[in-house]
């Protein structure tokens, strides 16, 4: 599987902060950084991520590559407020609003893989040379001539 490394600080709203006051959004998702594949495994790796509900894949703006997990956080209570606010983790107490993607999803990310097709189509356009070696080497596997 692909190396996944640290954790990317996920936000949680900040008291002293008014955009993020009455604010959840962070707490419905869990974003960590991969590798960005450069094998036929880690690209196996990743099409088996985008086989699951509610997780995408992206590259930010860094060039660097996440695995999202839409999932509300259970210490959430029904108005969004964290039942644990005073005892949450450190990844939410560092929570740098920078990092919040409510106001602007839809641009906090270069590329957004929402199934197996995206993927496909990015590294058709973006990594020809990558994607031809992929699909040849998935052609001679099938044919019974190994990689």
């Amino acid at each position: 599987m692909t190396r996944i490394s640290n954790a990317k600080k996920i936000p949680t709203p900040d008291r002293n902060n008014s955009l993020c006051r009455d604010c959840d959004a962070c707490c419905k998702y869990v974003s960590v950084e991969i590798d960005k594949p450069a094998t036929k495994a880690e690209i196996e790796d990743i099409k088996f991520y985008l086989y699951h509900e509610d997780v995408s894949v992206y590259i930010d703006h860094d060039n660097d590559w996440y695995i999202l997990f839409k999932s509300r956080c259970n210490k959430l209570d029904s108005n969004g407020l964290c039942t644990i606010y005073e005892d949450r983790p450190p990844i939410c107490k560092n929570f740098e609003r920078d990092s919040c993607h409510e106001e602007d999803w839809n641009t906090s990310h270069k590329v957004l893989f929402r199934d197996v097709n995206d993927l496909m189509r990015y590294l058709r356009r973006r990594r020809p040379a990558f994607y031809k070696r992929y699909y040849s080497s998935l052609s001679k596997q099938q044919s019974g001539q190994g990689v």
